[in-house]
C-alpha cells in the first residue's frame, strides 16, 4: 500500500541520514587535525551565537525617580 512505502522511505531516509552521521563523527574522532578543527570552529559559533543573541536582548532602564 502507499502509507507503508511512505514510511518505508522515511524510514530508510532516516537510516541513511543517521549512518552518515556515524561515519563522519567516526572520521573526525580518528583524526587529532580534524577533532582540533571541529573544536574550534564550535568554539566560534557559541561565541558568535552567544554575543548575537545579548545584543537583541534590550537592557533593563535604571528606574530615575
Amino acid at each position: 500500500t502507499v502509507g507503508r512505502s511512505l514510511i518505508s522511505a522515511i524510514a530508510f531516509v532516516a537510516a541513511f541520514v543517521l549512518s552518515l552521521v556515524t561515519i563522519i563523527v567516526s572520521m573526525i574522532l580518528h583524526s587529532i587535525v580534524a577533532l582540533v578543527i571541529v573544536v574550534i570552529i564550535a568554539i566560534a559559533i557559541i561565541v558568535t551565537l552567544s554575543k548575537f543573541f545579548k545584543k537583541d536582548k534590550p537592557s533593563t532602564p535604571i528606574n530615575q525617580s
